[in-house]
């Protein structure tokens, strides 16, 4: 940041004051954060930020599988993947998936990866080629 930012940032924080959730500031323009305008969009930087951000927030949250390091990383990544498109908690409701991967039935895993509305309607194309990565366990 510049010197100019860096002083008035604190500032900038305690007027605005921080909100996680989408809102409407007074002149009707839909704000989040510490009164970031996101009717402008964002550039390729902040949609950067954005992405590796909460990527690594799906990865820690991954972890709470006790098998989950015992994945090999192509299985990894689909799981953290799924986190993403899903949300974590979208993911848990995968059950029958995770439980295969606990045991390692990469089989069952690709099967009951595609037995779902994902790969029905919502994503078929992404979510055939996250079952195929589970079988295969090659990118």
């Amino acid at each position: 940041m510049s010197p100019i930012a860096d002083l008035v940032l604190p500032t900038v924080m305690r007027d605005e004051g921080f909100r996680a959730k989408p809102y409407r500031d007074a002149r009707g323009v839909l704000t989040a954060g510490y009164g970031t305008n996101l009717e402008e969009g964002l550039d390729a930087d902040e949609a950067m930020f954005l992405l590796e951000h909460r990527l690594a927030l799906r990865v820690s949250e991954c972890f709470v599988f006790e098998w989950f390091p015992r994945l090999d990383k192509v299985r990894q990544g689909v799981v953290v993947m799924l986190a993403y498109q899903l949300g974590f908690a979208g993911l848990l409701g995968f059950r029958k998936m995770l439980d295969a991967l606990a045991r390692g039935d990469y089989q069952a895993a690709h099967d009951e990866l595609l037995d779902s509305k994902l790969a029905r309607e919502d994503a078929p194309a992404r979510t055939h080629r996250h079952a195929t990565r589970l079988l295969k366990g090659v990118w």
